[in-house]
C-alpha cells in the first residue's frame, strides 16, 4: 500500500514575490526497502520494513543487515524527492502565482524548519544508536544505524552510519564483515579523508585474520593517502604525519610477525634515522623502537648486530625499562658464542640495577629474576660450579612463583644434588614435587614435572 504524504513549505522569495508555498509529495512504497540489491554482506536476511512499531517483542523485531544497502548509500540526497513520475513534476513557471498553493485553510510551514526537523530526527537516530552501541546491545544499534541509511539522509550521516556498522561488526568478532563494509566506504567516498584511518583500521583486521600481505597493503596505502592530503596542513599536520609514522611501525611490525626478520630490522633502523616531523607532536618513542631492531637482529641470528645495537642502546638509554631485556638478549648472544664471563657481567647487571626494576610491575619483576637466575644458574652449572647453582635456585624459591615454575626449580635443585653425589638431598626436592596436588588448569604441564620427579625419586631409592 501506497502512503501519501502532503506538506505544505513556505518559501520566502527575494524578488518581490513575497511568501508563497510549495506543494511537495512523497510516496514511499511500504515494500520497496526489502528488495535493494547488491549487498553489502554477503549471507545476510533481506531488510524487511524498518517501519515497524517499537512496541514489537525482541522476537517479533524486523530484522535489519547491511545486506543490499548499497543503491541507498549511492542514492543523491534531496530534501524533497517524491518518487513521483517526471511527468508529475511541477515547473518552476508555477512559482509565479503563490495563491495557487496557499490558502486560509491551508496550514503552511517553512523549507527550513522542514529541513532542521528532518535533521534532528536523523541526528536523534544516530544518537541512539551510539548509545546502543556503547550499552553493547549491538543487535539494536545496528537496526538504528540501518534505518538511518534507509532514510536517505545527507551523506554526512550515511558515512558516519557506515563506519557505526563497520565498528559493530568488529566488536560482535565479525571481522571479515567489519573489512567488507570498510571496503565499501572506500568505493563509495574515494575521496574522504577517513580513508587514512579506514585503510589503517583494515590493514589490523587483515593482520589479526592472517592475511599478512593484503594487511602490508593497506598500511602502504595509509602512507600513499596521507601524502595527497595537502588541503589539511598546518594545524592538522601533526594528525597526518603521526598516522604516516603508526602505519610504517605497522609494516615493520608485520614484517616481524611473518618471521622476515632481516626486512624488519632494516625499517626499525629507518625508523630511528628519519626525520619524521618538525613538530614536537610526532615523533617515535625511540627506546622501543630500538628494542625492537635488536630484537629482529636476535631472532636473524646477526649476534655482530646485536652487539652493536645494544650497546648504542646501552650508551643512550641505560636507564629505561627497556634496558633489561636489551641486556637480557645480549647475554644470551654471549652466551651462544661461548662468551660466558661477558653474558655473566650483564645478567648479574640486571640484578643490580633496582631503579629499571621499580618501574615493572611486581609481577614483571619476578619474572625477570627468574629468568635472569635461571640463565646464571646454567652458566655455573655448565662451568661445574654446581654448589653455586644450587644457591642460586635456592634464592629463586624465595621469590613468589607460578607453581610450575616452583616445581620447575625444585626438579632442578634435585639433579644439580644428584650431580653432587647427594641422593638424599635430591630425593627431598623430587618428594615435595610429588606432594604437590595438581591443579586442574595447569594439569598437563605439571603432571609432567610430577611424573619426571616420580622417575627420579623411584630410580634414587634403588640405589
Amino acid at each position: 500500500m501506497v502512503k501519501y504524504v502532503h506538506d505544505f513549505t513556505l518559501h520566502k522569495a527575494r524578488r518581490g514575490l513575497g511568501c508563497l508555498t510549495l506543494l511537495a509529495f512523497y510516496a514511499v512504497s511500504a515494500g520497496s526497502l526489502g528488495h535493494i540489491t547488491q549487498a553489502l554482506g554477503a549471507g545476510a536476511e533481506p531488510i524487511t520494513n524498518p517501519a515497524a512499531s517499537s512496541s514489537e517483542s525482541k522476537g517479533d523485531k524486523p530484522s535489519y543487515d547491511t545486506q543490499n544497502l548499497l543503491p541507498q548509500l549511492q542514492k543523491p540526497y534531496s530534501l524533497f524527492d517524491t518518487g513521483l513520475p517526471k511527468e508529475f513534476h511541477l515547473d518552476p513557471m508555477f512559482l509565479e502565482f503563490p495563491e495557487l498553493f496557499s490558502a486560509p485553510e491551508i496550514d503552511t510551514g517553512s523549507v527550513e524548519d522542514y529541513r532542521n526537523e528532518k535533521l534532528d530526527e536523523y541526528q536523534n537516530m544516530y544518537e541512539s544508536g551510539i548509545l546502543m552501541r556503547k550499552a553493547e546491545e549491538y543487535e539494536g544499534a545496528r537496526d538504528y544505524f540501518i534505518k538511518l541509511i534507509l532514510a536517505s539522509p545527507p551523506t554526512e550521516f550515511r558515512k558516519k552510519s557506515l563506519l557505526q556498522l563497520a565498528l559493530i561488526a568488529e566488536k560482535r568478532n565479525n571481522l571479515p564483515r567489519a573489512h567488507t563494509i570498510y571496503n565499501h566506504f572506500d568505493t563509495l567516498y574515494p575521496d574522504d579523508n577517513n580513508l587514512a584511518l579506514i585503510y589503517l583500521k583494515q590493514g589490523e583486521l587483515l593482520s589479526q585474520m592472517g592475511a599478512v600481505e593484503s594487511a602490508l597493503q593497506k598500511y602502504h596505502l595509509v602512507i600513499s593517502k596521507t601524502m595527497k592530503m595537502q588541503e589539511l596542513q598546518g594545524r592538522y599536520q601533526p594528525v597526518i604525519q603521526r598516522l604516516t609514522v603508526k602505519a610504517k611501525v605497522a609494516i615493520a611490525d608485520t614484517h616481524f610477525k611473518r618471521g622476515d626478520y632481516k626486512q624488519a630490522a632494516r625499517l626499525y633502523r629507518r625508523l630511528l634515522v628519519q626525520k619524521h616531523s618538525n613538530s614536537k607532536l610526532v615523533g617515535i618513542n625511540r627506546p622501543v623502537v630500538h628494542y625492537k631492531l635488536i630484537h629482529a637482529h636476535y631472532l636473524d641470528q646477526n649476534h655482530l648486530m646485536v652487539e652493536t645495537a645494544s650497546e648504542e642502546f646501552l650508551k643512550n638509554h641505560s636507564d629505561h625499562p627497556m634496558s633489561i631485556e636489551v641486556r637480557y638478549l645480549l647475554a644470551k648472544t654471549f652466551i651462544s658464542n661461548q662468551r660466558n664471563p661477558d653474558a655473566l657481567k650483564h645478567l648479574y647487571d640486571i640484578l643490580k640495577e633496582p631503579a629499571q626494576m621499580d618501574k615493572i610491575s611486581p609481577q614483571d619483576q619476578v619474572h625477570v629474576k627468574l629468568r635472569v637466575g635461571k640463565e646464571i644458574a646454567q652458566l655455573m652449572a655448565n662451568q661445574g660450579d654446581s654448589l653455586s647453582a644450587i644457591q642460586i635456585h635456592l634464592g629463586l624459591l624465595q621469590l613468589d612463583l607460578k607453581k610450575e615454575d616452583r616445581m620447575e626449580t625444585l626438579y632442578q635443585l634435585g639433579n644439580l644434588h644428584e650431580e653432587r653425589k647427594q641422593p638424599e638431598k635430591a630425593l627431598d626436592f623430587y618428594q615435595q614435587i610429588i606432594d604437590v596436588v595438581s591443579d586442574p588448569k595447569d594439569k598437563e604441564t605439571i603432571d609432567l614435572i610430577i611424573e619426571m620427579a616420580q622417575w627420579r625419586a623411584d630410580t634414587l631409592k634403588q640405589l
